[in-house]
């Protein structure tokens, strides 16, 4: 049996947009400039008889990069399956998904939230009925957004942004670039039984924390635009 290369690539996209949808995450669109990234690599790869995120001496990034991607977010899956009789189509596409579903890293990357593109390669070795895929996705820097925060108090304010534990001085505006939205926690109380108080904020383009103190002294945190904007 021989596999319809183009249609198991096909079949490898829905599957994978299946399984985000399964999720609860947004679809990935095909981006012509990943595909290439992807094809050039996986043939790579065939003609090499390696297989490694890095045999050709580049990690994802740079051959994204190299390809002309502008990126905020890069992820790959590497997949080699090798069987005598042959591989059907959609069978083909099947247990690269499946293989890439029940390994945690390739998981991660399947079910990256922030990944809205995706090219797919799928290519075949010389002289046996071995397949090789690489699914490469992306989040382009166009989609990269701004917040800041305000610090109007007198007291150096903490926060956790992104899993980085963070501090704003007094009198300090902090501008913060990420590739996706994500939450932020502010550490208003100090001393030996310091914890984080009030809700986890969701960080969104053009956002404004102010940390503001009331008239009895205690940090209050104003969003701007507010939530109800």
């Amino acid at each position: 049996m021989t596999p319809d290369l183009p249609k198991t690539e096909m079949a490898i996209v829905e599957m994978t947009n299946a399984f985000r949808q399964e999720n609860r995450l947004g679809t990935v669109q095909i981006n012509a400039t990943l595909t290439k990234a992807a094809r050039d690599y996986a043939q790579f790869l065939a003609a090499s008889e390696l297989f490694s995120h890095e045999a050709d001496g580049r990690r994802p990034a740079d051959r994204a990069r190299a390809a002309g991607y502008q990126f905020c977010e890069i992820a790959e899956n590497l997949a080699a399956f090798v069987d005598s009789r042959g591989f059907e189509t959609r069978d083909l596409a099947r247990q690269m998904v499946e293989g890439w579903k029940n390994s945690p890293p390739h998981r991660k990357a399947m079910l990256a939230p922030g990944v809205t593109e995706l090219g797919v390669a799928v290519v075949k070795a010389k002289g046996m009925e071995k397949y090789l895929s690489v699914q490469l996705f992306g989040r382009p820097a166009s989609l990269q957004f701004t917040f800041e925060i305000e610090n109007n108090t007198n007291a150096t304010i903490r926060y956790t942004f992104e899993s980085e534990k963070l501090e704003i001085k007094p009198r300090f505006t902090v501008r913060h670039t990420a590739c996706s939205p994500g939450e932020i926690t502010f550490d208003l109380s100090s001393g030996v039984f310091a914890r984080a108080v009030g809700a986890r904020y969701e960080t969104r383009d053009g956002r404004i924390f102010k940390l503001v103190t009331d008239v009895d002294g205690k940090v209050r945190i104003e969003l701007f635009p507010s939530v109800a904007q």
